[in-house]
């Protein structure tokens, strides 16, 4: 909680995962990006920040969005539009190792 406390102060991406050293999630999730908070995905500590990258699908395979720099978004496609409801892939990368997962979008 604490470490979440000082990467929130200090603007850096949290990449702390308390549900295990090896996993990856989205928070919150399901997200609901018209309600202003962007999600977060955390990564595992042993992935550091370096050369964060993530990208977002829609189920039919399709980017929707590639973030760098941040584990933070806003729920926006690559057009700036607020993507549709529904189930959606990321792979998030960063120069120590890659993860994948699910983010389910509401509204």
């Amino acid at each position: 909680a604490g470490r979440s406390i000082l990467a929130a102060e200090a603007g850096a991406p949290f990449i702390s995962n308390p549900a295990g050293p090896n996993d990856t999630f989205p928070y919150p999730n399901p997200f609901n990006p018209t309600l202003g908070t962007p999600v977060k995905f955390a990564l595992p500590v042993s992935f550091g920040s370096e050369g964060i990258k993530i990208e977002i699908f829609n189920l039919a395979g399709e980017k929707v969005k590639t973030i760098s720099g941040t584990n933070e978004w806003n729920g926006r496609n690559e057009d700036g539009n607020f993507i549709a409801a529904g189930l959606y892939f990321y792979f998030a990368e960063t120069s120590k190792g890659s993860k994948k997962g699910k983010l389910t979008v509401i509204k």
